[in-house]
This record gives C-alpha cells, sequence and structure tokens, in this order.
C-alpha cells in the first residue's frame, strides 16, 4: 500500500509526462546492467585463453639456433 501512495505522490509533484521519461531512462538502465555479467564473463574467459597453464609457465623456453651453412666455392 505504501508504494501506492508514493506513486500517486510522484505523480502529482512531477506530473505524468516526467515521471513516463524517468520510466523509459530506468528501463533502459535496467537493461544495460543485464548485460554486463555476460561481458565480465567474456572478459574473464578471453583472459584464460592468453594466461599460460603451470606447466608453461614453469618451463624455461629454449630457442634452437639453425646453424648456417656455407655456400659452396
Amino acid at each position: 500500500m505504501d508504494p501506492l501512495k508514493i506513486l500517486g505522490a510522484a505523480i502529482l509533484f512531477f506530473g505524468p509526462e516526467t515521471l513516463k521519461g524517468v520510466a523509459k531512462e530506468a528501463g533502459k538502465a535496467a537493461g544495460d546492467l543485464k548485460e554486463v555479467p555476460k561481458a565480465f564473463e567474456e572478459g574473464m574467459s578471453e583472459t584464460d585463453k592468453t594466461k599460460p597453464t603451470e606447466e608453461e609457465a614453469q618451463e624455461p623456453k629454449t630457442t634452437e639456433l639453425k646453424k648456417e651453412e656455407k655456400p659452396e666455392s
């Protein structure tokens, strides 16, 4: 019952047109907030793909040097 009183007072104070705009903006904000967890999970999975595994992090990286072939003269 109290929310109805608050809504009624808001309509009298702000007017229906202003409340309509506020409600529209609140709906857009709520829609945007629904996408935040999805974006967070995508970012975390991207980070996991670029992060080396424990084995890769502990193994020293070696590079092979190729012997240069001398041209026959």
